[in-house]
């Protein structure tokens, strides 16, 4: 009887540490990065309850400014899940450096792993700012690098745009099955954080538990079920699409997230799925 080979999946979770990051949430008197940090625990420990984090996911967590931090390498996480240390912030939004230096780690963590292991990678990159501080000959250089990621190494990019942030500002990083979410419905941080970070659980324990590879149909069937959960915030995300240019390269072209097909919002149609 032939060996089974677990087809492990690489989870590339980047977070915005930039000083913006310090700003306090005036209700609760906490700075965002705590928020954020807070979450991301309760995720490391619930997503380490779900699956197992050696065989069917492997995490790294960075964190990014003007610098790259790598806060914790997959040989540093536990099969039963991972926790933060503290954290702290300043310093402008480089994405196109921690886009690129996240290439490279896919192509290091590809090369100390069987390839008959191999699914497609996935980036989540959390920011409450846009680009500062970079060119946009580095920025176009970072999503070429990711571009030329191909096969198994070609990842899904996920943007979780914070307070301020908007997802029209950050549409343009996505890749793959990836889409950008943003606070549009103005809901309070504390709960944003909830929702965005359930759906990171989702998106991630899905992609772990299934025998096909992540697609946008279904990260529309996750979105979908978790909008329909009373209060949940309908309308958080950006219904955005990568098409193919006439240069052969992927850029994201924002649609409106809703029409006058869509019931005012209770709905979707098809465009807008």
């Amino acid at each position: 009887m032939a060996n089974v080979v677990t087809k492990t999946r690489h989870i590339y979770l980047l977070l915005d540490v930039s000083g913006s990051m310090e700003a306090v949430e005036s209700e609760q008197a906490v700075s965002q990065l705590e928020i954020a940090r807070t979450h991301l625990n309760n995720f490391g420990r619930r997503i380490g309850e779900k699956v197992n984090l050696r065989s069917q996911l492997l995490f790294t967590v960075a964190t990014f400014s003007n610098n790259f931090d790598i806060l914790l390498d997959a040989s540093e996480v536990t099969p039963m899940g991972f926790q933060l240390p503290q954290l702290s912030s300043g310093g402008a939004t480089w994405f196109g450096a921690a886009l690129s230096k996240t290439a490279d780690l896919i192509l290091r963590d590809y090369r100390v792993r069987p390839e008959e292991s191999k699914r497609q990678p996935i980036i989540l990159l959390l920011t409450d700012g846009q680009p500062h501080g970079e060119t946009d000959e580095a920025l176009s250089k970072a999503r070429q690098k990711l571009l030329g990621l191909s096969g198994v190494l070609s990842p899904h990019v996920f943007v979780f745009a914070l307070p301020p942030a908007n997802a029209e500002a950050l549409d343009g990083f996505i890749l793959g099955a990836g889409e950008c979410w943003d606070n549009r419905e103005g809901m309070a941080l504390e709960k944003y954080w909830d929702l965005i970070t359930e759906l990171i659980f989702q998106i991630t324990s899905s992609s772990a538990s299934s025998d096909r590879e992540i697609d946008k149909a279904m990260v529309r069937e996750i979105k979908e079920n978790l909008l329909a959960v009373p209060g949940s915030g309908i309308g958080i995300y950006t219904s955005s699409k990568l098409r193919l240019t006439d240069d052969g390269v992927n850029s994201a072209v924002a649609i409106p997230s809703t029409c006058s097909q869509c019931n005012g919002g209770r709905e979707k149609c098809d465009g807008h799925k």
